[in-house]
C-alpha cells in the first residue's frame, strides 16, 4: 500500500550516491534491487552498480530537448577566414573578393565588406580587433561553444582572425580548436608537434571528455597509414609533455567500418556533407542528406561527431573559379547547388543535430557537434556570420535552439 501523500506509481529521485539512490516511490519490484527500507517518507534502495548506469541514462533522456547545457553538448562552428587576411597582397583574399563581387553574390559577403562606387568589394575593415570582438560576443550569445579553425599555422595570413581571437579581451567567451588536413598533419615533426602541444594548452582550447584536447583532421589524398603514424607520434609527444591524450576526429569523405582501428583516431565525422548535389535542390534535401550521413557514420559502429549544414551553394566559385579547388560546375554546365534555407529551417536542422547527439550517447561519447559553417561565404552561401544581405538572422535563429 502506498505511503500517505504519495500517489500510485509516483517516483522522484531525492538523493544519489555511488551505491544508492533514495526515491519517493511505491513500486519496489526491480529484481536488481538488493534491499530497501523506509526513511521517513522516503524509500532507500540499494541497487547493483550495473543498474545505476541504466537509471542515470534514463534520467538524462528526460532532460528538455532544448537544454544544450543541461545535457553537456558542445557545439562548434567551422571557420575558413580568407576575409580576414591583413593585406590585399595576400593572394587568397584577392580571389574571394572576386568571387563575391558580382551583384548577385554580394549579399553573401561578410557585413564588414566595403562596396565602393565602382561596386567592387573590399575586406579592408574585416581583419580588425573590433570585428572579431563583435563576432566572439555574438557567437557566445547564440550558444556557440567553440570555433573550429581551418589551420594553416599560427603565423599564416589565413590565421589572422585566430590571432585577433587570442588577443581579444573576451577570448574566454568562445573556445577554439584546429582542423588540419591529412597532408598537413603527417608532415608534423618534433618542432611542429611541440608548437601544437603548446597550442593545445591554451586556456580557451576546446576539450571534451574531461579535458582531452579536441583535434579535427580532414581527409585528402594522403593515406590512412601515414595518418595512423602521425596520430601515434602525436599521442606519444603529448604523453611525454604531460598533456592529456587528444581526442582526434577524422573528417572523412565516406562512411566505412574500421577507420578508427586502422588509424588510432577516436571518432569520425565530416567537414561538410552535400553530396549528391542536385540542380537547384531545396534546403530540406540538404538537411536530410546531412542527417542521413550521421546515421550512416554511426552505423559503422564507430564513435562520431556529426555536422549540420547551414547551406551549400558554390555558384560563385563555379562562375569565378579559385585555384585551390577544382571548379565545382558539372561537366554538363548545369549549376548544382541547394537553395538557401530560411533561418528557421536552418535552426530546425541544428536542433535535430543537438537532439541526435543527446539521444545517441553511445555513438557520440564526446557529446559535441559541428556546424558548417561560420564563414564559408562563397562556398556554403548561408552562414552564421553576419552578412550584407542576411545580417545576423541565421545566427539569431540558431541561438533560439542552442541557448
Amino acid at each position: 500500500m502506498p505511503e500517505r501523500g504519495v500517489s500510485e506509481g509516483e517516483e522522484k529521485v531525492i538523493s544519489l550516491t555511488w551505491r544508492s539512490i533514495i526515491y519517493d516511490m511505491n513500486d519496489r519490484s526491480d529484481a536488481n534491487i538488493h534491499h530497501c527500507f523506509h526513511v521517513g517518507r522516503k524509500v532507500r534502495i540499494v541497487i547493483a552498480r550495473r543498474t545505476l548506469l541504466a537509471i542515470l541514462t534514463s534520467a538524462l533522456a528526460r532532460l528538455p530537448a532544448h537544454s544544450k547545457s543541461a545535457a553537456g553538448v558542445k557545439i562548434g562552428a567551422i571557420r575558413w577566414d580568407a576575409w580576414y587576411t591583413q593585406s590585399p597582397k595576400d593572394g587568397i583574399r584577392n580571389f574571394v573578393q572576386r568571387t563575391l563581387s558580382p551583384e548577385q553574390w554580394r549579399d553573401r559577403a561578410p557585413s564588414c565588406t566595403i562596396v565602393n562606387e565602382l561596386k567592387e568589394i573590399s575586406f579592408d575593415e574585416c581583419g580588425v580587433q573590433s570585428r572579431i570582438d563583435s563576432e566572439i560576443v555574438k557567437a557566445h550569445d547564440a550558444g556557440i561553444d567553440y570555433w573550429a579553425y581551418c589551420w594553416f599555422g599560427a603565423d599564416h595570413p589565413m590565421q589572422n582572425a585566430w590571432r585577433l581571437h587570442q588577443s581579444s579581451t573576451v577570448n574566454h567567451l568562445v573556445n577554439w580548436c584546429c582542423i588540419l588536413s591529412f597532408g598537413q598533419f603527417v608532415q608534423y615533426e618534433d618542432e611542429s608537434l611541440h608548437e601544437m602541444t603548446r597550442q593545445l594548452r591554451f586556456h580557451n582550447y576546446q576539450s571534451v571528455l574531461g579535458g582531452r584536447p579536441l583535434l579535427f583532421i580532414m581527409q585528402d589524398k594522403t593515406g590512412f597509414d601515414a595518418v595512423a603514424n602521425g596520430i601515434r607520434n602525436l599521442r606519444l609527444f603529448c604523453n611525454n609533455s604531460g598533456l592529456r591524450d587528444p581526442y582526434v576526429v577524422l573528417l572523412v569523405a565516406a562512411s566505412r567500418r574500421g577507420i578508427l582501428s586502422e588509424t588510432g583516431a577516436d571518432a569520425i565525422g565530416a567537414y561538410e556533407r552535400a553530396s549528391p548535389t542536385p540542380v537547384a535542390g531545396d534546403y530540406e534535401e540538404l538537411a536530410k542528406i546531412a542527417e542521413s550521413y550521421w546515421s550512416a557514420l554511426a552505423g559503422t559502429g564507430q564513435a562520431i561527431v556529426p555536422t549540420a549544414m547551414t547551406g551549400w551553394d558554390t555558384r560563385p566559385r563555379q562562375e569565378t573559379p579559385v585555384p585551390w579547388t577544382p571548379n565545382p560546375r558539372s561537366s554538363s554546365g548545369e549549376a548544382h547547388y541547394f537553395r538557401s534555407g530560411t533561418p528557421e529551417q536552418i535552426a530546425a536542422h541544428v536542433h535535430n543535430m543537438l537532439e541526435w547527439i543527446r539521444l545517441n550517447y553511445s555513438s557520440c561519447p564526446a557529446q559535441t557537434g559541428l556546424i558548417y559553417s561560420w564563414d564559408e561565404h562563397d562556398e556554403g552561401g548561408s552562414v552564421l556570420n553576419s552578412t550584407l544581405g542576411a545580417g545576423d538572422s541565421i545566427l539569431n535563429a540558431i541561438g533560439k535552439v542552442l541557448k
